[in-house]
């Protein structure tokens, strides 16, 4: 299940808001919040993956304040956030940061196009984040279905032509958008077990078969590729991770 916290100040929008998207998805659970302080207090008890701020006017701008407070909140800072915000009053949108990362601004009303656009969107920032429950788990979105993919089978994901691909240990592979999953994101999704070698690969530690740092290629087990590691950034990351030695096996 994904949480999804809904800060809207008027009743009827927020309750609203929830029916929409308890109808995009039944995994949802929602609660809304008409009070900063309530939603304050609700997030340092429970987390949330998804959520759905208000942006009334420039003048008006609690629901950035309260943005702002979220994303300096460790387990806060790559969670997903949709700003709704006023169709009206383009003002709006420039007031909201880029440093916010990973959201979505919509304009509203909301009328047939824009409620198809808000539930899809819905569903990216639903599959971009996994619950603690489903930790073994990355959940991806093609054509707005969510597919569960289990991280332990994954062997390497890469990028090429702006299509991030995911290679499975059996030899499937699933392809998505670079625009939807770009690689920062992707080394997010993963977690700990997996590690960037260069800016376009990551891959799965526990396949890890053989570093050469004076040659600058890494060997995963059961294929013959061999991968090119990236400048000293990346490198230096495979050493704390791998230490020093040019041969290293896969991590069991």
């Amino acid at each position: 299940m994904f949480n999804v916290m809904v800060l809207e100040k008027e009743l009827i929008s927020a309750k609203g808001l929830k029916v929409l998207v308890t109808e995009t998805s039944p995994k949802a659970e929602v609660e809304y919040y008409l009070d900063v302080n309530h939603a304050l207090k609700a997030m340092n008890e429970k987390d949330f993956d998804v959520f759905i701020i208000r942006v009334s006017s420039v003048k008006d701008d609690e629901g950035i304040h309260f943005a702002q407070v979220l994303r300096q909140m460790k387990k806060y800072e790559m969670t997903s956030i949709i700003f709704l915000v006023n169709k009206d009053d383009d003002k709006i949108k420039a007031t909201i940061p880029d440093e916010f990362y990973h959201f979505w601004i919509l304009s509203t009303p909301l009328d047939e196009i824009l409620e198809k656009k808000f539930k899809k969107t819905l569903l990216l920032f639903l599959a971009y984040g996994t619950s603690e429950k489903d930790k073994n788990f990355i959940v991806m979105l093609d054509s707005s279905k969510e597919k569960r993919i289990n991280t332990e089978d994954i062997l390497f994901v890469d990028i090429e032509d702006k299509i991030v691909t995911i290679h499975m240990i059996s030899g499937t592979i699933y392809k998505y958008p670079h625009s939807y999953y770009s690689m920062k994101k992707m080394s997010i999704k993963l977690g700990d077990g997996f590690i960037r070698i260069f800016r376009s690969v990551i891959v799965n530690k526990q396949y890890v078969e053989e570093i050469d740092y004076e040659m600058g290629y890494l060997k995963l087990e059961g294929i013959d590729k061999r991968f090119p590691l990236g400048g000293v950034k990346f490198i230096g990351g495979i050493k704390r991770c791998f230490g020093d030695s040019k041969s290293k096996g896969g991590l069991k």
